[in-house]
């Protein structure tokens, strides 16, 4: 009996890992991101954590490149994204009008079907998109 639990840890183990261990492609980023609502479930810009300033927004990145944000169902903002690859990084470059604190390049850091955690290179931040 205990052989059969062990076994069954071991298949939760696997499969479990499998979704946190895709492949970092610019395709699977992309596709992510637009295959969904998203929201920030987490902001540290340089040690200050900005999370609030965020809740209930929500954003859309649509495969021509457009991005749109919303706080519920009205439209803030409208800006442009793209993936793309520098120095072997997978970077996702944001640019808004109005949420200027997203604008820039970010580094993939972290990647599966309903979170991307990004990282900026000169600063201490974080990004973390959500699906919801």
């Amino acid at each position: 009996m205990k052989f059969f639990w062990f076994l069954c840890f071991i298949g939760i183990l696997f499969s479990s890992c499998q979704e946190e261990n895709q492949v970092r492609t610019i395709d699977n980023l992309s596709q992510n991101l637009t295959s969904g609502v998203w929201e920030i479930s987490f902001i540290d810009k340089n040690g200050r954590i900005q999370t609030e300033e965020f809740q209930g927004m929500s954003f859309v990145f649509y495969p021509n490149g457009k991005s749109e944000a919303y706080r519920t169902t009205q439209l803030i903002d409208q800006g442009n994204w793209r993936a793309y690859i520098d120095s072997g990084k997978i970077k996702l470059e944001l640019t808004f009008s109005i949420l200027e604190g997203l604008n820039g390049e970010w580094n993939q850091d972290f990647i599966r079907e309903s979170q991307i955690n990004l990282r900026r290179n000169t600063q201490n931040s974080l990004l973390v998109f959500e699906k919801i």
